[in-house]
Protein backbone atom coordinates (compact mmCIF):
# COMPACT_ATOMS: atom_id res chain seq x y z
CA UNK A 1 0.00 0.00 0.00
CA UNK A 2 1.23 3.72 -1.05
CA UNK A 3 -0.50 4.99 1.93
CA UNK A 4 -3.25 6.64 4.01
CA UNK A 5 -4.84 9.91 4.37
CA UNK A 6 -7.26 11.69 6.35
CA UNK A 7 -10.07 13.81 4.32
CA UNK A 8 -11.44 16.85 5.52
CA UNK A 9 -14.58 15.35 6.06
CA UNK A 10 -13.51 12.87 8.27
CA UNK A 11 -13.02 10.05 6.02
CA UNK A 12 -9.40 7.96 5.34
CA UNK A 13 -8.41 7.95 1.41
CA UNK A 14 -5.89 4.85 0.34
CA UNK A 15 -3.89 4.42 -2.65
CA UNK A 16 -2.44 0.91 -3.29
CA UNK A 17 0.79 0.40 -5.39
CA UNK A 18 -0.92 -0.55 -7.96
CA UNK A 19 -2.88 2.76 -8.45
CA UNK A 20 -6.54 1.59 -6.79
CA UNK A 21 -8.44 4.68 -4.77
CA UNK A 22 -10.49 3.65 -2.17
CA UNK A 23 -12.37 5.81 0.95
CA UNK A 24 -13.31 4.14 4.08
CA UNK A 25 -15.30 6.03 6.80
CA UNK A 26 -13.68 5.78 10.19
CA UNK A 27 -15.39 3.51 11.81
CA UNK A 28 -15.11 0.96 8.84
CA UNK A 29 -19.03 0.79 8.20
CA UNK A 30 -19.09 2.54 4.87
CA UNK A 31 -16.33 1.46 1.49
CA UNK A 32 -16.58 3.22 -1.48
CA UNK A 33 -16.40 1.45 -4.69
CA UNK A 34 -12.70 1.43 -5.91
CA UNK A 35 -11.59 3.30 -8.64
CA UNK A 36 -8.43 2.39 -11.11
CA UNK A 37 -5.90 5.25 -12.17
CA UNK A 38 -4.81 4.50 -15.34
CA UNK A 39 -1.73 3.71 -16.68
CA UNK A 40 0.39 0.94 -15.23
CA UNK A 41 -0.98 -1.32 -17.99
CA UNK A 42 0.67 0.78 -20.49
CA UNK A 43 4.32 0.06 -18.86
CA UNK A 44 6.58 -1.96 -20.66
CA UNK A 45 9.35 -3.21 -17.15
CA UNK A 46 8.71 -4.31 -14.04
CA UNK A 47 8.75 -2.19 -10.92
CA UNK A 48 5.88 -0.34 -12.43
CA UNK A 49 4.15 0.26 -9.02
CA UNK A 50 2.68 3.49 -7.56
CA UNK A 51 5.71 3.77 -4.89
CA UNK A 52 5.06 7.96 -4.18
CA UNK A 53 2.48 9.32 -1.91
CA UNK A 54 -0.44 11.32 -2.81
CA UNK A 55 -1.94 14.85 -1.84
CA UNK A 56 -5.22 15.62 -0.95
CA UNK A 57 -7.09 19.41 -0.65
CA UNK A 58 -10.00 20.45 1.41
CA UNK A 59 -12.81 19.84 -1.07
CA UNK A 60 -12.29 15.72 -1.90
CA UNK A 61 -9.46 16.22 -4.38
CA UNK A 62 -6.91 13.42 -4.14
CA UNK A 63 -3.94 13.61 -6.57
CA UNK A 64 -2.47 10.43 -7.44
CA UNK A 65 0.63 10.07 -10.10
CA UNK A 66 1.09 6.85 -11.55
CA UNK A 67 4.04 5.82 -13.85
CA UNK A 68 2.69 7.73 -16.70
CA UNK A 69 -0.23 9.70 -15.76
CA UNK A 70 -0.39 12.45 -13.17
CA UNK A 71 -4.94 11.71 -11.95
CA UNK A 72 -7.03 13.89 -10.13
CA UNK A 73 -9.97 11.38 -8.19
CA UNK A 74 -12.84 13.07 -6.52
CA UNK A 75 -14.26 12.33 -3.03
CA UNK A 76 -18.01 13.55 -2.41
CA UNK A 77 -18.74 12.49 1.25
CA UNK A 78 -22.47 13.91 0.39
CA UNK A 79 -23.12 11.59 -1.81
CA UNK A 80 -20.72 8.81 -0.95
CA UNK A 81 -18.84 8.96 -4.50
CA UNK A 82 -15.58 8.55 -5.66
CA UNK A 83 -14.41 8.86 -9.40
CA UNK A 84 -11.49 9.72 -11.58
CA UNK A 85 -12.14 13.56 -12.57
CA UNK A 86 -9.20 13.94 -14.45
CA UNK A 87 -5.81 12.11 -16.05
CA UNK A 88 -3.28 13.71 -17.70
CA UNK A 89 -0.72 11.72 -19.46
CA UNK A 90 3.00 13.22 -18.90
CA UNK A 91 5.24 10.66 -20.45
CA UNK A 92 4.72 9.41 -24.14
CA UNK A 93 7.37 6.67 -23.58
CA UNK A 94 8.75 4.79 -20.60
CA UNK A 95 11.40 6.43 -19.20
CA UNK A 96 14.77 4.62 -18.99
CA UNK A 97 15.37 2.71 -15.78
CA UNK A 98 18.75 3.81 -13.47
CA UNK A 99 20.36 3.55 -10.50
CA UNK A 100 18.48 5.17 -7.56
CA UNK A 101 15.22 4.61 -9.15
CA UNK A 102 12.47 2.33 -7.89
CA UNK A 103 11.16 1.85 -10.77
CA UNK A 104 9.16 4.17 -13.88
CA UNK A 105 7.65 7.24 -12.86
CA UNK A 106 7.83 10.32 -11.77
CA UNK A 107 10.41 10.41 -8.62
CA UNK A 108 8.20 12.88 -6.23
CA UNK A 109 4.63 12.75 -5.12
CA UNK A 110 2.37 15.33 -5.93
CA UNK A 111 2.62 18.70 -4.44
CA UNK A 112 -0.37 21.39 -4.17
CA UNK A 113 0.06 24.67 -5.20
CA UNK A 114 -2.19 28.34 -4.36
CA UNK A 115 -5.83 28.16 -3.82
CA UNK A 116 -8.75 29.36 -5.37
CA UNK A 117 -10.57 30.59 -2.24
CA UNK A 118 -12.62 27.47 -1.48
CA UNK A 119 -10.22 24.97 -0.40
CA UNK A 120 -9.44 23.42 -4.31
CA UNK A 121 -5.63 23.60 -5.23
CA UNK A 122 -4.63 25.42 -8.16
CA UNK A 123 -2.34 23.84 -9.18
CA UNK A 124 -0.85 20.00 -8.96
CA UNK A 125 2.93 19.88 -9.11
CA UNK A 126 5.18 16.92 -10.00
CA UNK A 127 8.52 15.69 -11.54
CA UNK A 128 8.53 13.47 -14.66
CA UNK A 129 11.43 10.91 -13.97
CA UNK A 130 13.70 12.03 -17.07
CA UNK A 131 17.81 11.56 -16.03
CA UNK A 132 17.09 15.27 -16.33
CA UNK A 133 14.43 16.33 -14.58
CA UNK A 134 11.45 18.51 -15.36
CA UNK A 135 8.64 19.64 -12.89
CA UNK A 136 5.65 19.91 -14.19
CA UNK A 137 3.01 22.26 -13.61
CA UNK A 138 -0.95 20.89 -13.92
CA UNK A 139 -4.26 22.79 -13.19
CA UNK A 140 -5.05 21.00 -10.23
CA UNK A 141 -8.99 21.60 -11.67
CA UNK A 142 -8.51 20.12 -15.03
CA UNK A 143 -5.05 18.77 -15.39
CA UNK A 144 -4.12 21.07 -18.11
CA UNK A 145 -0.17 20.83 -18.10
CA UNK A 146 0.59 24.55 -17.80
CA UNK A 147 4.27 24.93 -17.16
CA UNK A 148 7.44 22.42 -17.61
CA UNK A 149 10.75 23.00 -16.57
CA UNK A 150 14.23 21.33 -15.94
CA UNK A 151 15.08 21.09 -12.79
CA UNK A 152 19.27 21.63 -13.24
CA UNK A 153 20.26 22.31 -9.55
CA UNK A 154 22.18 25.73 -11.05
CA UNK A 155 24.40 23.79 -13.19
Amino acid sequence: MVGLSATWDGYIVYVTNYGKVGVVSEDFKFSSPIVQCPGLNEVNMQHKMVTNSFALDQKGGIFVVTSLYMNKVRWNATDKTLKLEWSNKYHDKNQEFYWGRFGPGSGSSPSLMGHVGNGEAQYVVITDGSRLMNILYFTADEGKLVGKHPVTFGG
